[in-house]
C-alpha cells in the first residue's frame, strides 16, 4: 500500500460532517490571533506561515488544526514531509495536545511521504490528497512543508507547476490549507524565493528578531484575503501550552 494510500478502516461512511456554511470564518482558537485577524481565516483559505528555525511553524498549523477538530468539530488532515506521526504526537502532547485521541475520533489523520516519495506526490493524478481528503471529510488540512516540494521540484516551471495544481486540488475539495515554508524573512524583505505569497489568500511571517543582546518572537500578517488586520508585527511567545499572540502590543 502506498505510504500516503487510504486506511482501510475508515471508510466514507465514517467521515464526520463537513460544516456547510462558506460564510462562516474558521476560528484558530489561538490565543490572540483571531483577534488580530478580526475573527479568524476566511473558509477556504489557503494560509502560507513562513518563518526561520525555532519560530514555531509546525506548532502554530498543528495547534490550529487541534483547536479546530476539539472546539468545532472540525476534522483535519496534517501531512509531514519530514517528522513522523511518533515524533509529532509525542512533541504535540507534552503541550497538552492529544493528537492521538482526535484521530480515535475521526477529526484528525496524520500521514507522512519521505523524501524518495515526493516524485510521485507531485505527479500523480487524483493523488493521496483528494483520497484522503474525501474519506474523512476534511475541512482544515496542514502541509509541512512547501520548502520539501520546492526541493525536489525539477527547476522553475516545474515548481510552478507543482505549486499551482496543489493549491488548485486543495480549493477544489473547499479545504482551509495551511502551509509552513522554511523561510527567514525579514520585516525588510518580505518576498520569498519560490512566490508562493503571491498563490495563497493569506501571508503570516513569524520573525526571530533580535533586539540588542536578545531575541523576540515575532508575527505579521502580509497579506489577508476578506479580512481586515493591523498593519504591525505583534509578539508572540512559545509557551508550555503552545503558541500565544498578543495583538494589542507592538513588537
Amino acid at each position: 500500500m502506498s505510504v500516503f494510500g487510504e486506511d482501510p478502516n475508515l471508510t466514507r461512511m465514517d467521515a464526520p460532517a463537513r460544516p456547510q456554511n462558506i460564510d462562516e470564518k474558521v476560528l484558530t482558537h489561538v490565543p490572540g490571533l483571531d483577534k488580530l485577524m478580526g475573527g479568524g481565516f476566511e473558509r477556504n483559505a489557503t494560509i502560507c506561515l513562513f518563518g526561520g528555525p525555532g519560530t514555531g511553524k509546525t506548532t502554530l498549523a498543528l495547534q490550529i488544526l487541534h483547536n479546530a477538530a476539539v472546539t468545532d468539530g472540525e476534522p483535519g488532515l496534517y501531512i509531514s514531509f519530514e517528522q513522523s506521526r511518533d515524533e509529532v504526537y509525542r512533541f504535540m502532547k507534552r503541550m497538552g495536545y492529544d493528537l492521538e485521541a482526535l484521530e480515535k475520533k475521526g477529526l484528525f489523520t496524520f500521514k507522512n511521504y519521505y523524501p524518495t516519495h515526493l516524485q510521485s506526490f507531485i505527479k500523480e493524478d487524483r493523488g493521496p490528497i483528494e483520497k484522503t481528503i474525501e474519506t474523512i471529510g476534511a475541512t482544515l488540512l496542514g502541509i509541512d512543508s512547501l520548502t520539501a516540494l520546492a526541493m525536489v521540484s525539477e527547476g522553475e516551471m516545474e515548481r510552478r507547476r507543482t505549486f499551482l495544481k496543489l493549491f488548485e486540488t486543495v480549493k477544489i475539495h473547499n479545504t482551509t490549507s495551511i502551509f509552513t515554508v522554511e523561510e527567514h524573512l525579514t520585516p525588510d524583505n518580505i518576498k520569498s524565493a519560490y512566490g508562493t505569497e503571491f498563490l495563497a489568500d493569506g501571508v503570516v511571517n513569524l520573525y526571530n528578531l533580535r533586539r540588542e543582546w536578545t531575541r523576540r518572537l515575532g508575527l505579521e500578517i502580509i497579506k489577508m484575503r476578506g479580512v481586515a488586520f493591523p498593519r504591525k508585527i505583534v509578539p508572540y511567545t512559545i509557551e508550555s501550552n503552545g503558541i500565544n499572540v498578543f495583538p494589542d502590543l507592538n513588537l
